[in-house]
């Protein structure tokens, strides 16, 4: 089926050959679904892939908006663990008639558990695994979360101390790391905190059980959300990080990168650093990338490239735009970024084990 992606958006001028051999590249390194990897490279657009694979199934197309506003007792229909293990979504009740959004809507088995968990007569709809993936975190964002139960001393259920090393200095251009603030950034009153990160090993079982490279980067990603306000996972490739999905930014247009080789905030990329944590130095490159991101640039930045084997394939990006923002529990940043490096490595031998073996099952065309 990704072959007739490839070449129903070939035929259609949608993509030229060199797009589709990079995007196809990717997907075998990283596996997920072709079209997936088109829209992260940025080559093609969300509603163009949308309508080429409405045409390849023969189905209506469920569009981000209808699966996002999506009422709650509609979701309610079918349990999470449905949505997760066929990456599938409700979205619409017409009488009898319950209308589903489905990575791959030929999957009948999938069609037909829905019927018999419901009793509806299901509508299928297509819709791209990226779209998908995004409402059914939306939706389970959404969900009631229970009060935590306070404990002696004044702490929370499953909530632990962070911790701290001694300072670690890291020179360049664009940061410094300290585990004490800035000079001039820690004044005023003491923020909120944020919430507080699970324990490492629930940060661990969640690496180990993400089946592929996207779920894999959602776990970063909501790791990152407890270190900093605004948050990004970038992807990188052909000397530059491409923005893969962002927190506590504005709705990003177009999809923001940074060259490597100029100097910016992803500085510590080029110079194989571990962690940069500092002001940041407005370089034409940097004010490039957050007028693309909103026109708002931080006071201080968070970098942690993720390195295979030498090689940066991922950077963790946060950032504040408070003055008096508390800093990241740097130990434990080193330890995430040590423990993403083998999940990242992971991913890549699986797939390389399934594809030499011939035991990889083909992906859907979304």
């Amino acid at each position: 089926m990704a072959e007739k992606l490839g070449e129903l958006l070939l035929r259609e001028g949608l993509i030229v050959a060199d797009q589709l051999e990079e995007a196809l590249r990717s997907q075998r390194i990283f596996g997920g679904s072709l079209g997936s990897h088109l829209l992260q490279l940025g080559y093609l657009e969300e509603d163009a892939l949308a309508r080429a694979l409405g045409r390849i199934y023969g189905v209506p197309i469920a569009r981000r908006a209808e699966l996002v506003s999506a009422p709650p007792e509609v979701i309610a229909l079918l349990p999470p663990e449905f949505s997760r293990r066929h990456r599938a979504l409700p979205f619409k009740l017409d009488g009898h008639r319950l209308h589903l959004a489905l990575q791959n809507p030929a999957d009948s088995l999938a069609v037909h558990e829905a019927s018999f968990l419901t009793g509806f007569q299901i509508v299928p709809h297509v819709s791209p695994e990226a779209v998908l993936r995004d409402a059914i975190a939306h939706h389970r964002r959404s969900e009631p979360v229970p009060v935590a139960r306070a404990r002696p001393g004044g702490t929370t259920a499953g909530n632990r101390p962070e911790h701290q090393t001694g300072p670690v200095h890291v020179t360049g251009p664009s940061a410094v790391v300290s585990d004490d603030p800035p000079a001039g950034l820690a004044t005023g009153p003491v923020p909120s905190p944020r919430p507080a990160a699970p324990d490492l090993a629930a940060f661990g079982r969640a690496l180990t059980t993400a089946r592929n490279r996207d779920e894999l980067l959602g776990v970063l990603l909501e790791e990152m959300t407890r270190h900093t306000g605004r948050c990004l996972v970038m992807l990188v490739r052909r000397g530059e990080a491409v923005v893969w999905r962002s927190e506590g930014f504005e709705p990003i247009r177009r999809r923001p990168a940074l060259p490597l080789d100029a100097a910016s905030v992803l500085d510590p990329v080029r110079e194989e650093r571990a962690l940069s944590y500092g002001p940041v130095a407005m370089t034409p490159a940097n004010r490039d990338f957050y007028t693309l991101l909103g026109g708002r640039p931080p006071a201080v930045a968070l970098v942690v490239p993720i390195y295979v084997r030498r090689r940066p394939l991922v950077v963790l990006y946060g950032d504040e735009t408070r003055t008096n923002a508390r800093p990241p529990d740097f130990a434990r940043l080193r330890t995430v970024s040590r423990l993403a490096s083998w999940a990242l490595e992971a991913l890549i031998l699986r797939a390389k084990i399934l594809r030499e073996s011939g035991a990889e099952a083909p992906d859907g065309a979304s």
